[in-house]
């Protein structure tokens, strides 16, 4: 994915589109907390904060996880690996390294794309999953 740097600032394309971004907006989720009913989840030098969590199973992993896990959204029929969900969405490579994956084991539960409403599964739907997104 070619980019150019200039100045604080990165410019980059996509879906033939230029983006110019700040270099600070550019942070990506490099680690999951395992959640275990707390009020917030927040991360070390991310500026994300999740609150007002509510969802009937614990514990489950909130943070980064594989493209490679599958996915099947409210109202899709048939799974598929988050990348491929991605690029259906036309998510930019560097939101993809933003999103919060919430999963129970191997079973995403629900993603926050940012910039973006929460992505859930049915299984999040069943479990009443609630999480609100913030920038801290």
């Amino acid at each position: 994915m070619p980019e150019i740097k200039l100045d604080g600032r990165v410019i980059r394309r996509f879906n033939q589109r230029l983006f110019c971004l700040l270099s600070s907006d550019l942070w990506q989720i490099n680690q999951t907390i395992k959640w275990q009913g707390e009020h917030a989840v927040s991360w070390d030098a991310v500026p994300v904060l999740l609150t007002n969590i509510r969802c009937n199973q614990q514990p489950l992993e909130i943070g980064n996880a594989p493209f490679s896990l599958r996915f099947t959204p409210v109202g899709e029929l048939q799974s598929k690996p988050l990348n491929q969900w991605f690029k259906q969405w036309q998510i930019a490579p560097w939101l993809r390294q933003q999103t919060v994956v919430v999963r129970a084991g191997e079973s995403v539960i629900a993603l926050a794309i940012a910039g973006e409403k929460w992505r859930l599964s049915q299984q999040a739907l069943d479990w009443q999953f609630k999480a609100d997104i913030s920038r801290q």
